[in-house]
């Protein structure tokens, strides 16, 4: 049986070879440097209707502050909202990050790996 991340990279494999495209988005260029389901999910929620360019900057910023969710949990809101302010939409960002940072907490990280950061990598 293959695991979740085997079979997203054979799901992607067969999508690029149908949809052939010069430019790689952000999420695309972090699917392919590291494959980080986490920090994934949080640019792509970032990156809703904003430019690539913006998502990519903020990823980063906030990624050198908090990596995993029980990280941006600990951030306070207000700080959060400043951090994500040009991606446009930060109030309600700022509360999906915080909310889907909590589910992977109470209902899909195992208990054993929530203190483990390189369960996330």
């Amino acid at each position: 049986m293959k695991s979740s991340k085997q079979n997203i990279s054979i799901i992607i494999k067969i999508l690029e070879k149908h949809f052939n495209y010069s430019e790689r988005t952000t999420l695309n260029k972090m699917r392919k440097e590291k494959q980080d389901a986490f920090k994934i999910l949080i640019a792509c929620l970032l990156s809703l209707r904003a430019k690539d360019e913006t998502t990519e900057k903020i990823s980063k910023n906030l990624f050198k502050i908090a990596d995993t969710p029980e990280e941006i949990l600990k951030i306070p809101n207000n700080k959060l909202k400043k951090i994500i302010y040009s991606t446009g939409h930060y109030n309600k960002k700022a509360l999906a990050l915080k909310s889907v940072s909590e589910e992977l907490i109470k209902n899909i990280i195992p208990k054993s790996h929530v203190q483990n950061k390189n369960f996330y990598q």
